[in-house]
């Protein structure tokens, strides 16, 4: 081979290498996400065990319809719409005990979301999720059980690298084509095949 076409070769190596490996990583935020929107919603309904009775699967169904139509918008989102002082609402004090519709729960939950920061797609999947689980009656804290149970845990990884040295000497110098030597530190992820993430962290 060359040296023209070496040193070509080497500038377009590594292009896209890592695609797979975002790909794969863009995977485990999102699960990790809707881990932390799950467990989000859990402390939510469990702060209203208060109420009469809490939305069964077939209310989300209903209210993922709703929030899906572009032009429904969500009682908790008028709520905060065109408010400035948004941020320093206390949401506890909204759940009053006279207020125990399923959509109202929803709506609320909806809102300690967004104040938590988790991301309406995240939620939307979440919610989703909790749909799918048991029959339509099925109450939506068993649907999140299930939801959290099944999710299978998100594996660790290892980056491993290597120095990489390329040395190009061209047969004629001159001021425009001279020797070039490339200095790469080569990384490559590996999943782990087998999670040790539940042992205690003591030899």
């Amino acid at each position: 081979m060359s040296p023209a076409s070496l040193t070509m070769k080497a500038n377009t190596l590594g292009n896209d290498c890592d695609k797979s490996v975002q790909l794969w990583k863009g995977k485990c935020e999102l699960e990790v996400a809707k881990q932390n929107c799950f467990r989000v919603i859990k402390d939510h309904l469990q702060r209203l065990s208060f109420l009469p009775h809490l939305p069964n699967t077939n209310g989300v169904k209903e209210f993922l319809s709703q929030l899906k139509q572009p032009t429904a918008n969500s009682s908790a989102s008028e709520i905060c719409g065109n408010s400035e002082d948004c941020g320093t609402l206390d949401l506890s004090g909204l759940n009053l005990c006279c207020n125990f519709s399923s959509k109202s729960v929803l709506d609320g939950t909806w809102l300690v979301l967004q104040y938590r920061g988790v991301e309406k797609d995240v939620t939307i999947q979440c919610l989703e999720d909790i749909s799918l689980q048991g029959t339509n009656e099925a109450s939506i804290l068993d649907a999140l059980v299930c939801c959290t149970e099944s999710k299978h845990e998100i594996p660790s990884y290892q980056i491993i690298g290597d120095n990489l040295d390329l040395n190009v000497k061209v047969r004629h110098m001159d001021s425009e084509n001279k020797n070039k030597s490339f200095h790469w530190f080569n990384l490559v992820a590996f999943k782990d095949q087998v999670s040790g993430s539940h042992l205690p962290d003591v030899h």
